[in-house]
């Protein structure tokens, strides 16, 4: 188990307990890139994301995969590919454990099971 305190009142949960709080995103000014906050409940072991931006038309426009963090607070800048102004986007967080079974054969690859999704949140925005 790993803990990582930085508030005392804040008592880390389960990984089947934890929750994404906030998510929210700040075009940059300048520049086709947002910035996407995030806040996770305070947890025991450390949980992956995989964040998406995607069109109306469901076409993936960013995507960032964060493999065990070790913050509940995440603020992260994502390039917006193509023409982004004045467009409406979803953005979405997956919040999961996986597990990789590594064989002690050299020769037999790793198995990857399929993701333990605990919580998805999603939002949509205005790219002005």
């Amino acid at each position: 188990m790993d803990f990582f305190l930085t508030d005392p009142t804040r008592i880390p949960l389960p990984p089947e307990e934890i929750r994404i709080i906030d998510l929210s995103s700040k075009p940059l000014p300048d520049v086709d890139q947002i910035k996407v906050i995030i806040e996770i409940s305070p947890f025991q072991q450390r949980p992956n994301l995989e964040i998406e931006v995607r069109n109306l038309d469901e076409e993936i426009i960013a995507s960032i995969s964060i493999i065990e963090t070790i913050t509940p607070e995440i603020d992260i800048n994502m390039h917006m590919r193509g023409n982004p102004k004045n467009v409406t986007y979803l953005l979405s967080a997956v919040l999961y454990y996986a597990e990789i079974e590594e064989s002690l054969d050299p020769a037999k690859p790793p198995s990857y099971p399929e993701q333990q999704v605990i919580h998805t949140r999603e939002i949509s925005f205005t790219y002005n």
